[in-house]
């Protein structure tokens, strides 16, 4: 790359995704650089103002062009930023360079730019016509009550990936779902085929207790995060636009349509297990005090997926 020389193949040792760094990130910026440049410049005379005009070119000509994803979130911004500051950081440690410019903490860059936070809107792939349509498309597939069951329970608790793989039969009490200090009362639907699963497993000869199992070599084991990853990227046959479907994508918009039909903070945190953090990154401030003041005109609240989980007899 012209007389700034930087090795970024998957064989660097400075360069890697381990460090904290993204090679996309700065490929894409010392190229951007060479090219205003023209000239040699070593890499400590490089300055934050020059990567911010790096980041303002690539906002502009990725949002007008629409070549890639769109760039328009603080998150976007914050995250090329640590990849550039946390190279420069990892080149000194190992006396690479002996300084850089990029100590300016990320809030103080972000204000250069006239971008505000995304709001995370509730997303319609989600509505009942097209739950309709997966629980009726897992019905006839291969194990139906256990796919049915994992998007039920990511429908009535936003359950992660990382629990849904844990979950064993001993979670299940006096029709509660029982997650550390929470019990979590479980839906008629989804009591009906959590218990059908469990005499599934029965049948199956399954004794490890794990809810949720799958067939590798003729033997049944604990699901995997790619099984669970496989068994919503199958949904994309029904529509394409159903590739956005995960367990995270799920949670992310119970939160949302539970904040707003009537749940209190304390109650979304209790029934989904979110911790505050990752809860503002969801719903913000504004939201928050609009909620308060629309409160008084909405009635009681219900589960957003109510219809799937209390009034149906299944598909």
């Amino acid at each position: 790359m012209d007389h700034i020389s930087i090795e970024l193949t998957p064989k660097s040792k400075l360069i890697s995704n381990h460090h904290g760094f993204r090679k996309g990130t700065l490929y894409n910026f010392f190229k951007y650089y060479v090219k205003q440049q023209g000239k040699y410049r070593s890499l400590e005379q490089i300055r934050v103002d020059e990567f911010e005009e790096f980041l303002s070119y690539e906002k502009t000509f990725k949002n007008e062009t629409k070549k890639g994803k769109r760039i328009n979130s603080v998150d976007t911004f914050e995250n090329k930023y640590s990849h550039i500051r946390s190279f420069y950081q990892t080149m000194k440690k190992y006396n690479k360079i002996s300084s850089h410019h990029f100590e300016e903490e990320k809030k103080k860059l972000i204000q250069n730019f006239d971008i505000e936070e995304e709001k995370q809107e509730v997303n319609h792939v989600l509505n009942n016509e097209n739950i309709s349509l997966i629980l009726d498309f897992y019905s006839n597939q291969k194990d139906a009550i256990r796919n049915k069951t994992i998007f039920l329970l990511c429908l009535a608790f936003g359950l992660e990936r990382s629990t849904l793989i844990k979950l064993n039969t001993s979670n299940i009490r006096n029709n509660k779902l029982i997650l550390d200090n929470r019990e979590l009362v479980l839906p008629p639907v989804l009591e009906k085929t959590i218990n059908e699963l469990i005499i599934e497993n029965k049948q199956r000869n399954i004794r490890n207790g794990y809810l949720f199992n799958t067939k590798y070599n003729k033997q049944y084991k604990v699901i995997t995060e790619g099984t669970i990853n496989s068994i919503f990227d199958v949904l994309r046959k029904i529509n394409k636009e159903f590739s956005v479907l995960s367990p995270s994508f799920i949670r992310t918009n119970l939160i949302k349509r539970l904040f707003y039909n009537g749940y209190s903070i304390e109650e979304i945190v209790y029934l989904t297990g979110t911790d505050l953090v990752s809860l503002s990154k969801i719903i913000s401030y504004e939201e928050i005090l609009e909620q308060i003041k629309a409160k008084n005109k909405k009635g009681n609240k219900n589960h957003p997926f109510k219809e799937f989980l209390y009034e149906r007899g299944g598909h």
